[in-house]
């Protein structure tokens, strides 16, 4: 079956994607996760992130979304904040 051409979402995603600076171990450790059995006892299914606003939390949550829909993985994007500590997010996979 022929291979279908990538769409215009397709490359703007990949662009955004190939530009994305700095956090190299956490989406490491996150692929080197999906790749294993999530009956493993050392699967985890709650990723976590989190500091003060600006310095990518918000950006790294995004690639983990996208690299767990390649995985064909489920993936929800949770946020909360609290005014004493830096905010916390979160992505969930399944």
């Amino acid at each position: 079956m022929a291979e279908r051409r990538p769409t215009r979402q397709d490359l703007v995603r990949r662009r955004r994607r190939s530009g994305f600076v700095g956090r190299r171990d956490e989406i490491s450790t996150f692929r080197t996760n999906l790749g294993r059995n999530p009956e493993a006892d050392d699967y985890q299914f709650l990723h976590h992130v989190h500091g003060i606003a600006g310095v990518g939390t918000t950006s790294l949550l995004r690639q983990w979304v996208a690299i767990a829909d390649e995985h064909g993985a489920a993936a929800v994007h949770l946020a909360g904040r609290e005014r004493s500590r830096p905010h916390g997010r979160a992505v969930e996979c399944s």
